[in-house]
């Protein structure tokens, strides 16, 4: 489905997402959300990235690095930093209820 986007729009708040395990297609075992943003930087997609805004609060339950997630928070961590160095990011702000 990427290959025929011509835009790539992210929306990240703190959940890394599912990793194939799969040796040879993922040997960094890397999240199906980061291979599809790291194949549209490699074809040369734009990208409007949108990160959830660190001051809004978010369910502890929909958080990498807790026992519900079953994930470390070092992968959306490192992931998110890497889209604020590489991209002008919006920051999203919603209020939860």
């Amino acid at each position: 489905m990427l290959p025929s986007c011509n835009i790539y729009i992210g929306i990240f708040a703190w959940r890394y997402g599912y990793i194939p395990n799969d040796n040879k297609e993922n040997p960094e075992n890397l999240s199906i959300t980061e291979l599809e943003y790291r194949k549209s930087k490699e074809k040369g997609i734009p990208c409007l990235i949108f990160l959830l805004d660190e001051s809004v609060p978010w369910p502890r339950k929909f958080s990498d690095g807790t026992k519900q997630a079953g994930t470390a928070d070092d992968n959306i961590s490192r992931l998110r930093e890497k889209l604020k160095i590489n991209h002008s990011v919006s920051f999203l702000k919603i209020k939860m209820n």
